[in-house]
């Protein structure tokens, strides 16, 4: 939800809105991370503990690179497509590729007509990867919801205690 707050929010948000939106993203990523932690260790014994929270670990960077790669050519490929969209009578002042936006960013004195547009264009862009963060999310909720089954067993609901590890005995 706090995603698509992004989207609801105006182009010329207030830096506030802002900070109570991503407040709201970090409570509630910050609450599931424990449950995707402590969920898959309470299915196995304290001997296969590890071995869960590493490939949970591993999954979680893994979906971290592969989103920051997706999220990143979207971001790219929108501000491209925006640049090479731009009115002929702006495109001299623009960069030519999304590597020199950083470089032209810190000189907008430099970019006279053209600066309103190239933050437009970012503003398009960044627009899109919500979009698709979004996307993402549903697909996400609805895969949980048909792959996941309604109950899983634990060790402890099989009729044996999961084994404890020596000094807790």
């Amino acid at each position: 939800m706090a995603v698509a707050g992004f989207l609801l929010l105006p182009v010329q948000a207030q830096v506030w809105q802002l900070v109570a939106d991503t407040f709201v993203l970090g409570m509630g990523l910050g609450l599931l991370s424990v449950c995707v932690v402590v969920g898959p260790q309470s299915t196995v014994g304290w001997n296969q503990r590890g071995v869960v929270t590493g490939s949970v670990m591993f999954c979680r960077y893994l979906g971290q690179s592969l989103g920051a790669a997706i999220f990143g050519a979207i971001f790219n490929a929108s501000l491209i497509a925006r640049l090479r969209r731009a009115p002929p009578p702006l495109r001299p002042y623009l960069p030519h590729g999304a590597s020199g936006v950083s470089a032209t960013i810190g000189h907008t004195a430099s970019l006279g007509p053209a600066v309103g547009y190239l933050r437009a264009a970012i503003a398009a862009a960044a627009h899109n990867v919500y979009v698709g963060l979004v996307i993402a999310a549903v697909a996400t909720i609805v895969v949980i919801a048909v792959v996941i089954p309604r109950h899983m067993s634990t060790a402890a609901s099989l009729g044996h205690a999961p084994e404890q590890p020596a000094d807790l005995r």
